[in-house]
């Protein structure tokens, strides 16, 4: 039981868990008969959560040595050695095997695709070169963040539209701003780890200008919706304040002080409000 912990924390399971409302979400949207798809819905984000866990482990397997570096992270078992490498990669291999099984048979060839691409560019190109190498890095690491959209969309829907672009384009200009202020708050704990974040590399007042860019940037997407009639105007009551807030702070964070971890719970928030809002408003 000890062990299955173990494994159970080193998937990231609050990544997991947002990977899994985004992917359903998604896919509730794209169907014309949500009820009818509910469980293709629901198996589909099953098999995008489990090859996101999986991915996840081999993220902290290749991550170990940095790891053990950091005070934030010296802790995870994969760092601490608790989790065998060998034993480690075996058991993520089989959930992102079992994970894109299931999005082939309740999603199809496109979405098991997208899914196998979100492993492969997390783990690969995120974790071992852009994380490594460019404190611009995050934005092109949000691709696998943001795919889990396309994957539980096209599942159900058959097809990408203006719908699909608008979920994925949220998703992808979310993550940089939610990284950056964890990456300005844990910037000595990165500099451990020796790696470029953009705090480290061009100081807090650049990270700080770039996130407000992208949380600028988030505002039409909640706008789009509404205008195009995806959702019902009720949609902007729940998703635009916190909306204006988040730009609000960032804001606000270029001339004072701002708490970094209550900027990275409302960022939680904001995505949260999105796609549940998008699915009690939509129209």
């Amino acid at each position: 039981m000890e062990k299955i912990k173990k494994f159970y924390i080193s998937s990231k399971p609050g990544i997991v868990y947002f990977v899994g409302i985004v992917a359903c979400a998604s896919a509730y949207l794209g169907s014309p008969n949500p009820f009818k798809d509910i469980i293709k819905i629901l198996l589909v984000s099953l098999g995008v959560m489990l090859s996101a866990a999986g991915s996840a482990l081999i993220n902290n397997i290749l991550d170990r040595e940095i790891d053990r570096m950091m005070s934030r992270t010296s802790k995870r078992p994969t760092a601490t050695g608790e989790i065998d490498v060998v034993e480690g990669m075996g058991v993520a291999v089989f959930m992102i095997f079992l994970g894109i099984t299931l999005v082939l048979i309740f999603g199809g060839i496109v979405p098991a695709v997208l899914d196998a691409l979100a492993v492969i560019s997390y783990d690969i190109l995120y974790t071992l070169i852009l994380k490594r190498k460019d404190p611009f890095g995050v934005i092109l690491g949000g691709i696998p963040g943001a795919l889990p959209t396309l994957i539980g969309y096209y599942s159900t829907a058959g097809r990408f539209d203006l719908l699909s672009l608008i979920l994925f384009s949220f998703m992808f200009l979310w993550q940089p701003p939610h990284f950056w202020a964890l990456a300005i708050k844990y910037k000595e704990d990165y500099s451990k780890g020796k790696l470029p974040v953009m705090p480290l590399i061009y100081g807090d007042r650049f990270t700080k200008l770039q996130s407000l860019l992208y949380s600028m940037s988030i505002v039409p997407l909640v706008i789009l919706p509404v205008i195009f009639g995806y959702v019902k105007p009720i949609f902007l009551l729940i998703t635009l304040p916190a909306s204006i807030v988040f730009v609000a702070l960032h804001i606000i964070s270029l001339k004072r002080d701002v708490s970094l971890g209550r900027l990275f719970a409302l960022s939680n928030l904001l995505l949260l409000l999105f796609f549940v809002g998008f699915i009690l408003s939509k129209g």
